[in-house]
């Protein structure tokens, strides 16, 4: 998947849970800013990666609620915690 094709998936999937375009992209760029700091995680110890995640997990809430409304905010950080726990579906599958 292309970048352009994820930013377009997720702002599809942000407007559904009622975001409008600007809060979509503002919420674009917060995980795209992210994702390398995630990914950079991959080679630590499980123990090591679990602690940092949770940090980096803190640091993208807090920039949501500040993006959005309180209640848009709740709403598009569990959907984002359900993914990443493997129930927003399009994540990754099979063999790893």
């Amino acid at each position: 998947m292309t970048p352009e094709q994820r930013n377009a998936m997720m702002k599809e999937r942000f407007k559904g849970m009622g975001c409008d375009d600007v809060q979509a992209d503002s919420l674009i760029a917060i995980s795209n800013d992210m994702r390398p700091k995630q990914m950079a995680l991959r080679d630590l110890e499980p123990e090591a990666r679990q602690a940092e995640m949770k940090k980096l997990t803190d640091e993208r809430n807090k920039r949501i609620e500040k993006a959005l409304p309180p209640d848009l905010a709740k709403k598009v950080i569990e959907a984002m915690s359900q993914q990443g726990r493997g129930g927003g579906g399009g994540g990754r599958g099979g063999n790893q």
